[in-house]
């Protein structure tokens, strides 16, 4: 008797809707198979990876975390804008006391941030153990472009990139970067650099010297 196709489709004479990739099914079993054994250990090597690159950064720029790059930021609108005045930081008898004596205006001093720093945006313990994003943020002009970066260590044989992984095509910087707030000094010299399975602390350093080159030269421009 006649079989009756349980998916429609013009494989298998009008039988099925495609041919299975059965050495791609297998390749991905094994592929699978690997990247799941040994999974926390493995995770634990590219921490520590992760982290010796966090410090050397640290030995060679100005580095903080976008918490405190934020905060900074937030800090010196307020100022700029005269928001933060001694009601904010002294009980209500001794501001008033300043007031009466004339003295009412901010306490605050704006925080000068250095001429560049590098501002790591995924420092939480929840973030991947094996992805860095981080952004080169220099106020002073000309801007940073983090494609520019992205090409030069391209030219090194480094491969990282500018924006997530499933929208590598879009020029833009992340979505997920607007989303909180950041400015266009982070979205403009934002770079995300990951790391696998087998990387090792020989390629940690290769990056390392092609990346303070390219940022030393940032920074001196």
């Amino acid at each position: 008797a006649p079989m009756s196709p349980l998916v429609w489709g013009s494989q298998n004479e009008g039988l099925r809707g495609g041919t299975e990739n059965v050495p791609g099914i297998a390749a991905a079993y094994l592929g699978a198979r690997y990247t799941l054994v040994d999974r926390a250990a493995k995770n634990m090597r590219m921490l520590a990876l992760k982290q010796y690159l966090v410090s050397q950064l640290a030995q060679e720029f100005n580095v903080c975390s976008y918490e405190q790059y934020a905060g900074i930021r937030a800090h010196n609108a307020a100022i700029g804008s005269n928001r933060v005045t001694v009601h904010d930081v002294l009980p209500g008898a001794a501001a008033r006391a300043l007031v009466d004596a004339g003295l009412a205006a901010p306490l605050f001093s704006p925080i000068p941030l250095p001429p560049l720093v590098i501002v790591l945006i995924s420092t939480n313990t929840q973030c991947l153990p094996n992805t860095l994003l981080l952004s080169v943020v220099r106020e002073a002009p000309p801007d940073v472009c983090n494609t520019r970066m992205k090409e030069d260590l391209e030219r090194a044989g480094i491969i990282v990139s500018v924006g997530s992984a499933c929208n590598t095509a879009d020029p833009k910087a992340s979505h997920v970067l607007y989303a909180i707030g950041a400015d266009g000094y982070i979205r403009r010299g934002c770079l995300r650099i990951s790391l696998g399975d087998e990387t090792t602390k020989a390629d940690i350093d290769r990056f390392l010297q092609q990346f303070v080159r390219i940022v030393t030269a940032i920074r001196d421009q």
